[in-house]
């Protein structure tokens, strides 16, 4: 396999002094926890381009590693590669044609110096092809070797990792139908792009809970209606109301009549009190009228004139009697 040529002298110096270390090498140097290179496990959709991290833990100091990475190149085809937290770009190898598998790296610091740097060795971007069966495909790692500027080889264990191709790459979110009426509505747990359901719950109907009363009609010539009763959220007819009969001719003119009677009756209360007080006034006057010449007679020893005044004061007494009686008649 080609390698790409570094640039600079330094560079290409430090490529050939770990080539030669990576051949000549044959102390191993162990750590207290094992170091271990991993791939993820990635879902990916038909058509879709992926990043696929390799990852370094446990690193005990390296300063150089060679490792392969082997996948189905039907599937899965390696497009880019960049670089992580442990070499930089200029610091790593990668053949020529991307295409080509196992994807082989080689990772060499510029410094004479170890690293203990933890985390993304480097990134493979994939692109799945489009026809892509929807199944679970490895990426299978293996370490050719690893070792640090005094030659000895470093201990670091591969664990491989997949790429899982699968319809969707569910986009979750919670949709709720609000309920209406009469229907129920729902709340539903749901992939956004492809609408598989998770998780769903049914909203009890709220039933008719704003109502109004239409159509309604006052009873006159023509009959009345009570009204109908709608409800305003969703416009449905709940109760038709009733007919109010018209109000007959018959039955005013009888309304009119007596309200007539009242008003006579009314009035003859009136005069009948007038009257009567009139008549009250006058007898009350004739009294005294007569009492007054009683007391003049009875001054004057006149017996004839007494006699005379006696029977006009009975007569007023008779006359007030008489018009009492009448009042109270009239009342009746």
């Amino acid at each position: 396999m080609e390698i790409r040529k570094r640039t600079g002298a330094a560079t290409w110096l430090l490529g050939i002094l770990a080539a030669v270390m990576l051949i000549c090498s044959g102390k191993t140097a162990y750590a207290a926890e094992q170091a271990e290179l991993s791939g993820g496990n990635v879902d990916a959709e038909n058509g879709k381009t992926i990043q696929y991290a390799v990852t370094l833990e446990n690193n005990p100091g390296l300063w150089a590693v060679k490792f392969t990475a082997s996948y189905d190149s039907e599937a899965l085809k390696l497009t880019a590669v960049k670089a992580g937290d442990i070499f930089t770009e200029e610091e790593i190898t990668s053949p020529q044609e991307l295409a080509d598998t196992p994807y082989v790296f080689l990772g060499v610091k510029n410094t004479l110096e170890n690293t203990d740097k933890e985390g993304v060795v480097v990134t493979l971007e994939f692109e799945v092809d489009q026809d892509a069966q929807a199944k679970d495909y490895e990426v299978k790692l293996e370490v050719t070797q690893a070792i640090n500027l005094e030659g000895q080889d470093i201990s670091v264990a591969a664990k491989s990792g997949t790429v899982s191709v699968v319809p969707c790459i569910h986009e979750k979110e919670w949709q709720v139908t609000n309920p209406g009426c009469e229907t129920a509505g729902k709340k539903e747990y749901i992939c956004k792009k492809c609408g598989e359901v998770f998780e769903s719950e049914e909203l009890p109907a709220t039933g008719h809970f704003d109502l109004e009363v239409r159509n309604q009609k006052e009873a006159g010539a023509e009959p009345g209606y009570t009204g109908d009763t709608y409800c305003k959220t969703c416009g449905k007819l709940i109760q038709t109301g009733s007919v109010i009969p018209a109000i007959k001719e018959t039955e005013k003119e009888t309304e009119r009549e007596t309200e007539t009677v009242a008003e006579q009756e009314t009035t003859v209360q009136q005069t009948t009190a007038q009257e009567t007080t009139a008549q009250q006034t006058t007898a009350q006057e004739t009294k005294k009228s007569v009492s007054e010449k009683i007391g003049n007679a009875l001054k004057t020893g006149d017996a004839a004139a007494i006699a005379v005044m006696a029977v006009l004061l009975a007569a007023s007494g008779v006359l007030a009697f008489v018009t009492r009686k009448k009042m109270l008649v009239r009342k009746k």
